[in-house]
């Protein structure tokens, strides 16, 4: 069984001899003062402008047939987390040859 500790802060995270604190509150704001501290604070206005870049090399059309397709589906591991479809790889691989027909046209 696992038990939460509380954690101690000191009010003077500069000085390791200052006072601790195991009020919440006072944790919250000690926190909240350091990550506030260490974030870099933007100038309010426009983003700075890009200077304009040549194009060395152009990606040539990209194809990607339903085969392509189906035969990455039917190579995901089953055990692996959904992506950004949050669509399961178990029911991706078995159904691979619906959801390739029912895939909104952009190849």
């Amino acid at each position: 069984m696992r038990t939460l500790s509380r954690v101690e802060l000191y009010k003077n995270p500069d000085n390791v001899n200052s006072e601790t604190t195991d009020k919440d509150e006072e944790k919250a704001e000690i926190l909240s003062q350091f990550f506030s501290s260490v974030f870099t604070k933007e100038p309010v206005g426009l983003s700075p402008q890009l200077q304009p870049r040549t194009i060395l090399h152009i990606m040539q059309k990209l194809e990607i047939t339903e085969d392509d397709i189906e035969k990455k589906l039917k190579k995901l591991k089953p055990n692996k987390s959904p992506g950004l479809d949050n669509l399961n790889p178990t029911f991706l691989k078995k159904y691979s040859t619906k959801y390739i027909e029912t895939s909104p046209d952009y190849i």
